[in-house]
């Protein structure tokens, strides 16, 4: 397995937890009960989840896990490499036809 650089965003939401506000007096405690929403994208699935500041709250809820986009097909790719380099294209074209030339007067 190649391990890749993990990417993540992390902000505060003004939503405050439901299991913190069921609590009585949650409204008094200091620094709140707000969720954050975590996003983990590893390039291969990216997760999202809802997670409680408060550490003894434990609330958490996986809120999306989506997987990678499907790769394109090879001529749809070769289409697009032919499109933005058209002079490459050209010569990988050249040099293959002379390779097949080649193979098939040796043989």
């Amino acid at each position: 397995m190649i391990a890749l650089e993990q990417q993540h965003t992390y902000r505060m939401t003004l939503t405050r937890c439901p299991r913190c506000a069921a609590h009585a007096g949650s409204d008094a405690w200091s620094g709140g009960a707000w969720l954050s929403l975590l996003t983990i994208d590893d390039g291969v699935q990216s997760v999202a989840a809802v997670l409680c500041r408060r550490p003894q709250c434990g609330f958490a809820e996986l809120r999306g896990l989506t997987a990678a986009p499907a790769a394109a097909p090879a001529a749809s790719r070769l289409r697009a490499f032919a499109g933005r380099h058209p002079l490459a294209f050209a010569c990988v074209a050249v040099l293959h036809g002379s390779a097949i030339g080649l193979l098939l007067t040796l043989r």
